[in-house]
């Protein structure tokens, strides 16, 4: 009986409902239905929504009008610019000090227009350059999702630079992370280049000038001599301990004489090197030899436009550029070679300048006047002065045993501008001062 009273009042009451809902719709004007989407929008994989969960929209002028009561409270534009971040303006490049701003609607500047903000009035304030990364309703967790978001998109930019071109970014990139982490666990070991096999360095040293043409020959066979010389006459430098690297020098600095100015300036270094040798003593493990090892080369090898002409195009430096940039060929990596010719026509205030892709043409040409001008002819006058004083200090330190020390130390001040790559830009009284030091 119960039930029945039940149903008799849901009956009377369902049309009631049905004429309230009738009447109210009618007298609001039949409004239409009020569709809303409440999927998420198709973001880039990358995108920073997904980290931060919906920033300000970057590069965009947002306006912001609230009103209380029918009284305007505030009516503003905030600024957004690429990075998503709040605009502040008046940067200054000479600034060298900078405040990073996180938070919410408080550090974000709710209500406020772009020069009335707490960054903008400490920028000011603190000279330094400002920059807001709050937004309305954000806290600590979207400061932390910032730097890891930052980090995220640092990587995707270093892959894009791979991309077009620049070989090993990403790994140069994590390695540059796990430094920044823990320097001594992500340090690994490399092969040091005194640790190389000298016969190996022996055998690419002749092999460097190839076999396709009668004087490559006759310079490869110089090359190979003169080192069985250097090995023959000064052999301590090879069984010295700590000295391995002595012979490593000598050879590579063989090498560049003989390409520099073959049999003749290749002689010149290894005899050189010799009477220092002879005058030099094995208690001391030859330390006057092997620290004007490098200075003598270096003074010898004149870096005229015909040497660097005929270095830029030895199989040498393609080694040192393959080694420089990590190119391995079995895991795919490749290389190659691109020569650009400029150009430049100038005429008082108006100049022309034109880049032409083309090949090494320039190179070859400027090494054919290699038979055409004599040794003497080659270098300028300052390169030439020191080449003069760096031979006959050598012949002084070998004839004056009594001032064995003194010289020691005079080439290793030498060595060090040799290593630097500074000794050729000494000047004559700075040379003569260093040649003539005591203790």
């Amino acid at each position: 009986k119960e039930k029945r009273y039940i149903l008799a009042n849901l009956i009377v009451f369902a049309p009631i409902v049905i004429i309230v809902e009738m009447v109210c719709f009618y007298s609001l004007g039949s409004p239409d239905r009020v569709q809303k989407d409440f999927s998420l929008p198709v973001l880039e994989p990358n995108h920073i929504a997904l980290d931060l969960g919906f920033p300000p929209e970057a590069n965009s002028v947002i306006k912001d009008r609230k009103e209380v009561e029918g009284h305007l409270s505030f009516e503003v534009e905030y600024t957004i610019d690429e990075f998503s971040r709040r605009n502040i303006p008046n940067h200054l490049e000479e600034r060298d000090e900078y405040a990073l701003f996180f938070g919410c609607s408080i550090a974000f500047g709710y209500g406020l227009n772009d020069t009335s903000t707490l960054p903008y009035y400490y920028q000011n304030e603190a000279n330094v350059n400002s920059y807001n990364y709050a937004a309305n309703g954000w806290g600590m967790s979207n400061m932390l999702a910032r730097f890891h978001q930052t980090g995220k998109m640092m990587k995707v930019a270093v892959e894009e630079v791979e991309k077009s071109g620049f070989a090993r970014s990403v790994e140069a990139f994590e390695f540059g992370r796990r430094v920044a982490h823990n320097s001594e666990a992500a340090w690994i070991p490399v092969r040091e280049e005194q640790q190389e096999d000298l016969d190996r360095l022996i055998r690419r040293s002749v092999h460097v000038f190839g076999r396709r043409t009668r004087k490559k020959v006759k310079l490869a066979g110089i090359t190979e001599r003169l080192i069985a010389q250097a090995r023959e006459q000064m052999q301590d430098l090879e069984t010295i301990e700590g000295a391995s690297h002595a012979m490593l020098d000598v050879v590579t600095g063989i090498r560049r004489c003989v390409l520099w100015g073959g049999e003749e300036v290749g002689s010149l270094f290894v005899d050189t090197l010799h009477k220092l040798y002879l005058s030099d003593s094995k208690v001391t493990k030859r330390m006057l030899t092997r620290r004007a090892i490098l200075p003598l080369a270096e003074a010898i090898l004149v870096r005229d436009p015909i040497y660097l002409a005929k270095l830029s195009r030895s199989p040498e430096i393609r080694k040192k550029i393959h080694t420089m940039l990590n190119i391995r060929h079995a895991r795919g990596d490749e290389i190659s070679r691109r020569y650009l010719t400029r150009i430049r026509l100038q005429i008082w205030n108006w100049s022309l300048r034109v880049d032409v892709r083309s090949s090494d043409w320039s190179a070859v040409f400027v090494s054919l006047f290699d038979t055409v001008i004599p040794l003497k002819w080659r270098g300028s006058t300052q390169d030439k002065k020191l080449r003069t004083l760096l031979l006959d200090a050598a012949i002084e330190a070998s004839s004056t045993p009594s001032a064995y020390d003194d010289w020691q130390n005079r080439f290793a001040v030498l060595q060090k501008h040799a290593i630097n790559g500074t000794l050729h830009h000494l000047t004559e009284e700075e040379l003569t001062t260093i040649l003539q030091s005591k203790g």
